[in-house]
């Protein structure tokens, strides 16, 4: 059952797997029926992006503010 005998007579023991594999399916099973009840989702609160202004710059070269001025480089000299 438990013990096997080895190859130069002596006796060796070995785990028996068969509780485990129950312990295992049981969990299996009670995860089954719990993950249908819970609630889908969490209730965070996630940041919305700001809209652009109505009245800015006409034509808007990129994102980064190039076209009203805030993206250029003043020369310090």
């Amino acid at each position: 059952m438990g013990m096997d005998v080895g190859k130069q007579g002596g006796s060796m023991a070995t785990m028996n797997v068969v509780p485990l594999i129950d312990i295992l399916l049981v969990l299996i099973i009670i995860f089954m029926v719990i993950t249908p009840l819970t609630p889908k989702g969490l209730d965070a609160l996630v940041p919305q992006p700001a809209e652009p202004e109505a009245g800015a710059a006409g034509g808007a070269e990129d994102d980064r503010g190039a076209a009203s001025g805030h993206g250029e480089i003043e020369d310090q000299r």
